[in-house]
């Protein structure tokens, strides 16, 4: 009868044999490790945010998910005690599945179940069970918090955002013929607006949205009108003299380069070979000794990365990489983003129609002229005779923009070559 009643109605219910229970019927939370025998005849241990269903002594079920074996009805049963409840879903969600437990019950509450239902089951139940069975009903205890129970406002619907959802209009007399079908209590409220009071079995119904969707559902969503979301997008405008780095990227690519992506930081020793007399920002931290500082150039991982192709016979190397330099000490860190390149070996690919001449500070300088016209021409940046401690001498070139320095350019310092 209790699993008829819950699927003709849709609410669980429980019975228990009242001889088992101790002083009548308490519902509270379970104590942490206390025990329960359940009706399938697993022992389980209860932990303190499981809802139970207690008598004075002890529990007697899991709330809303399975009762107890010693205070279940057998063949020796004379007197029943029905239980029927209100469970919030939240109070219940994920409680049976902790235990390793899936019932109709809890599988019902965890989804919801009409709060203004279990008077109505109880007689249901008891009406049977007189018919099935005979016997004697007896008086219906009823414990009501109406402030703790969920309460269904009435929801506001405006055909306009029925219109811009949908993507149509329905006539007023569809929308309130359609929702009456439904069981809701549809009020006009003003011209293309309603109050609809939603009943307490259709808990799934809170939103406007709701509403909508159920509109669209009994409309038909095969007869919805399919419409493309419209914009104007005006072109934004970009300076001409500003390169964005996935063009310089492209650029260097089809001049025979290819990226690398080397650490942030690197060798103090290599640090002070490229800038000395400069104090590194070193890591509290380091992976290993030779990852210590942080660098303020791009160029020691190249040359690092030169190095590691060179031993391995790649006698031609084209690098350049794009990325962070750190400039000072933690107090007055600045973080600098640069673009930097690395060649060595010959002019060209070796190859039976090719010469075999070396690159030297030209062909470093055709590729950085190169980079410089894609930004808006290369006649607003010169170059002028400059120095730089990892840089030859008399092969080396600031690059200036308005007398501003912007980057350099030249040959590997002879000295600096014969100690990496």
């Amino acid at each position: 009868i209790t699993n008829y009643v819950m699927l003709e109605l849709g609410q669980p219910l429980h019975a228990f044999d009242l001889a088992e229970i101790n002083g009548g019927i308490r519902v509270r939370m379970a104590e942490e490790g206390e025990k329960l025998m359940l009706l399938d005849g697993q022992e389980v241990s209860l932990r303190a945010d499981t809802l139970v269903i207690a008598d004075h002594q002890r529990a007697l079920a899991i709330a809303g998910v399975m009762g107890g074996e010693h205070s279940g009805v057998n063949s020796e049963t004379r007197d029943l005690f029905l239980e029927s409840a209100f469970f919030d879903t939240i109070a219940l969600a994920g409680k049976a599945r902790s235990y390793g437990l899936h019932t109709d019950a809890s599988h019902r509450y965890e989804r919801g179940v009409d709060s203004q239902l279990a008077r109505k089951a109880m007689e249901r139940a008891t009406a049977l069970l007189l018919e099935v069975v005979g016997g004697e009903a007896g008086p219906i205890v009823e414990a009501v918090s109406e402030a703790s129970l969920p309460k269904v406002e009435p929801i506001r619907l405006r055909a306009e955002r029925i219109e811009q959802m949908l993507g149509l209009q329905l006539p007023a007399t569809d929308v309130v013929r359609m929702l009456s079908a439904l069981g809701l209590g549809v009020r006009d409220e003003a011209p293309g607006s309603w109050q609809v009071q939603v009943p307490s079995h259709r808990f799934d119904i809170s939103l406007e949205v709701d509403l909508i969707e159920e509109l669209g559902r009994l409309y038909g969503y095969d007869r919805l009108p399919v419409r493309y979301p419209q914009a104007r997008l005006a072109p934004e405008a970009r300076p001409e003299a500003r390169a964005e780095l996935p063009a310089l990227r492209r650029l260097l690519v089809a001049r025979g380069y290819q990226e690398a992506i080397t650490y942030s930081f690197i060798d103090p020793k290599l640090f002070e070979l490229f800038t000395p007399g400069q104090a590194p920002l070193l890591l509290a931290n380091p992976i290993s000794a030779d990852m210590a500082a942080m660098r303020t150039s791009l160029w020691p991982g190249l040359v690092k990365a030169l190095q590691h192709n060179l031993n391995r016979q790649q006698t031609r190397v084209r690098l350049f990489e794009s990325g962070l330099r750190f400039v000072g000490q933690l107090d007055v860190l600045k973080q600098e983003s640069m673009l930097a390149g690395l060649v060595c070996g010959g002019r060209l690919p070796e190859g039976w129609g090719n010469g075999r001449e070396p690159v030297d500070f030209y062909d470093a300088k055709a590729d950085v002229e190169a980079l410089l016209a894609s930004a808006g021409g290369a006649s607003a940046y010169a170059f002028v005779p400059g120095e730089h401690p990892a840089l030859h001498p008399g092969q080396t070139a600031r690059i200036e923009k308005g007398g501003r320095l912007v980057g350099f350019v030249g040959g590997l310092h002879p000295e600096l070559a014969k100690t990496l």
